[in-house]
């Protein structure tokens, strides 16, 4: 795979990006001084974006009570190594639009 690096990255988070550790690239932003370099965000600035990844499917919803269905989901916060479960609650009347939602990008694939 070939790996594309923009941006201005020390030596040490160089090889961390070599080594495979999560990252994202934000691009350039246009500003009253002109346009500032791409950014790689690694560790805190990663976690600080409070995005997590889905590392399964789900294989089981909860029937709940009036909040709605529990939906136990293996997920790793970007930036950090654990895992951990995270419970997504959809309510009732949500439920059938999110699974079309869903369904719509899967038909893509």
């Amino acid at each position: 795979m070939l790996l594309l690096i923009v941006g201005p990255l020390c030596d040490d988070h160089r090889a961390k990006v070599l080594a495979g550790e999560d990252y994202e690239l934000q691009g350039s932003e246009e500003s009253a001084t002109g346009t500032a370099q791409p950014t790689v965000l690694m560790g805190d600035s990663l976690r600080s974006l409070d995005q997590y990844v889905l590392l399964e499917p789900p294989s089981k919803m909860v029937t709940g009570d009036s909040s709605g269905h529990r939906v136990p989901l293996r997920v790793q916060r970007r930036g950090d190594s654990d895992e951990r479960e995270l419970n997504l609650v959809i309510p009732r009347n949500l439920l059938s639009d999110t699974g079309q939602f869903f369904q719509r990008f899967g038909d893509r694939q």
